[in-house]
């Protein structure tokens, strides 16, 4: 069984600086981008209006994210074969990237020759009560997590409070 994510991290200088963080696997191609990269004009962009007074750059065009996902998704297929794969959104922040991601595995996979079987689960996180952490994170949701030990499990999230890890 294997558990497999990836994570955008747009402080690349708190994960080079982070003694506990792990290097990408050999043949990870990672996009990097450093605290003060200048992003890109807005000009170059359509702007929605609401956002106007509130931009200044854009840092990550929208398109390179949706390439990187379907990339991200080609990584997947290729690494699970035809080996079935239960995908776990955390809800609520995780939920539009989780739902582009499937849609490209599933692409990906009808325009190839493997059959990917997936089962698609939802999880919430608390870790606050009230305005302040806990220290522990409780799982909300989902079907019963001890039936995911030993399966091939992709975990979809957006953030991850660091003071807490998840375990089950």
């Amino acid at each position: 069984s294997r558990i497999s994510g990836c994570c955008v991290d747009t402080r690349a200088r708190v994960a080079m600086d982070d003694p506990t963080s792990k290097p990408p696997r050999p043949g990870t191609v990672c996009i990097k981008i450093e605290d003060d990269d200048p992003g890109y004009p807005l000009e170059m962009f359509c702007v929605p209006r609401h956002y106007a007074d509130d931009l200044e750059r854009v840092i990550i065009p929208h398109g390179l994210i949706m390439d990187r996902t379907e990339r991200l998704a080609k990584d997947i297929v290729n690494e699970f074969g035809q080996e079935p794969i239960t995908c776990l959104c955390v809800l609520k922040g995780g939920y539009q990237f989780f739902h582009d991601l499937i849609a490209d595995i599933k692409a990906i996979a009808r325009n190839s020759d493997r059959s990917l079987q997936l089962k698609i689960d939802f999880i919430r996180l608390k870790s606050y009560v009230g305005d302040h952490s806990s220290g522990k994170v409780s799982v909300i949701g989902g079907d019963d997590l001890e039936e995911l030990r030993g399966k091939n499990v992709l975990v979809v999230e957006v953030e991850v409070e660091i003071s807490g890890r998840l375990q089950w």
